[in-house]
């Protein structure tokens, strides 16, 4: 699930194939979305997903979420 807000992307949830996990799917995913966007943020990553973001130096925050009413993780590629 994307949403845009002006220079930034969301990105909530990315599955990719099991028949493609561990072909650098999501990585060429990212490499796209930096060249459109300033920044990227993806809240609660999978494991797998933190691993690929620490490459990219995101940096991990908090950000209160109105519709869960609650703070979340959120990875952030600037």
């Amino acid at each position: 699930f994307l949403v845009e807000k002006g220079n930034t992307l969301w990105i909530s949830f990315v599955e990719v194939k099991k028949e493609l996990r561990g072909k650098g799917i999501f990585t060429k995913f990212l490499n796209r979305c930096r060249k459109r966007y300033t920044k990227i943020c993806i809240p609660t990553p999978f494991p797998v997903m933190e691993h690929i973001l620490q490459k990219y130096d995101a940096k991990q925050t908090k950000e209160y979420c109105n519709k869960m009413e609650d703070w979340i993780d959120v990875w952030v590629i600037e």
